[in-house]
């Protein structure tokens, strides 16, 4: 046992620090919205299996928890059958999905928040007509286009849990590709001397 939390934030602060095989999840009932916030968690956490017990499910929404790293289990359950579910899972040879990993991608911590509002963006783009160089108007189209995707990620439905986990790593890494590009137009900003008064986060 590495770590037994109540709360889901609880969970995620720790995240990065429990290189756990397998993750148990415990819901009173579970609803469809649900499914999104299983993937995310079995992604943060990085654990190759996750057993999810529950009271009470309709079956439209464990069909949408089959998997083969996802095993749903009906409460009440006791430590010593929790115990053996979890070793019969373990022993199953399985390859962790952490896409993450495969790009260096590090979401163990919460996601960087936006440096720019919208409106912060507009007056940068509408300034930057008047030096010579176009890169703030480029930097402001990009940023907005991952915004939007951003968001578009977050909302996207999900079918299964792997879709779940699949969208929280395209959120994940399009808010990281993100705040990259919000530290590379602040520098150009302060290059160009464009007034950015009301960011959102101006630690230029």
């Amino acid at each position: 046992m590495l770590g037994c939390f109540k709360e889901k934030d609880a969970l995620l602060d720790q995240a990065s620090g429990l290189d756990a095989d397998v993750l148990v999840l415990e819901y009173a009932t579970l609803q469809p919205e649900q499914i999104r916030e299983i993937g995310a968690l079995l992604l943060r956490v990085g654990a190759a299996r996750a057993v999810v017990v529950y009271n009470f499910a309709a079956r439209p929404t464990l069909e949408r928890l089959e998997s083969p790293r996802i095993f749903p289990l009906r409460g009440p359950v006791d430590p010593a059958e929790l115990r053996r579910w979890i070793r019969m899972l373990h022993a199953r040879p399985i390859q962790p999905s952490n896409l993450l990993a495969d790009v260096g991608v590090d979401i163990s911590g919460p996601l960087p928040a936006r440096r720019f509002d919208d409106a912060t963006l507009t007056r940068i783009a509408a300034a930057s007509v008047t030096v010579r160089c176009e890169c703030p108007h480029h930097l402001v189209d990009l940023i907005s286009s991952l915004t939007a995707f951003e968001t578009y990620s977050e909302d996207c439905e999900v079918l299964n849990v792997e879709d779940a986990a699949l969208h929280a790593f395209l959120h994940a890494a399009t808010a990281r590709a993100r705040a990259l590009l919000e530290t590379a137009l602040s520098r150009v900003v302060e290059a160009d001397d464009i007034a950015i008064e009301g960011a959102i986060g101006d630690d230029r």
